[in-house]
């Protein structure tokens, strides 16, 4: 059984109605499409909201610590008095402690594997850091007597 339609047969309120039933049904096939449109839309803005934005702020953070870490560190090795040393790197070790209670407070926001990849390359990083910290600080004391180690812990 076959469905033919002619529509040269047909009344013109019947043709009007199919015209029109077409148009709904097209009408609420873009409605349909918009409705699932906002929603992947409003999906990925609310992930870059809860996610990204707290991450990039992280950083942005992060690299403030470290910038001020630099800067108390050049300013350990210009010193020439012990008294300012030890100043500083008390300073340098707090700001160090910040550092890193920011990098634990992060963890509890990681949402996958490469996040953690990247989180445990900035802590391995800053491991390194304050390794080569205990090792600059340990040789700007001795450039206090040994003017022959200032070039060194510079390079350092």
């Amino acid at each position: 059984m076959s469905l033919k339609i002619n529509l040269g047969k047909m009344k013109l309120g019947t043709r009007l109605a199919w015209a029109f039933g077409l148009l709904l049904v097209l009408l609420i096939s873009v409605a349909a499409m918009a409705v699932w449109q906002i929603t992947v839309i409003h999906n990925a803005l609310d992930y870059y909201s809860a996610t990204t934005t707290p991450s990039l702020e992280a950083v942005k953070s992060w690299q403030e610590k470290v910038a001020a870490i630099r800067m108390l560190q050049a300013q350990h090795l210009m010193t020439v008095s012990a008294d300012e040393m030890g100043g500083l790197e008390g300073n340098i070790d707090q700001a160090y402690a910040q550092l890193n209670q920011a990098l634990a407070k992060h963890e509890q926001l990681l949402v996958n594997d490469e996040d953690r990849q990247l989180w445990q390359a900035v802590s391995e990083s800053t491991a390194l850091a304050m390794a080569n910290w205990d090792k600059l600080k340990a040789i700007a004391r001795e450039s206090l007597t040994d003017p022959d180690k200032i070039e060194e812990a510079r390079r350092l």
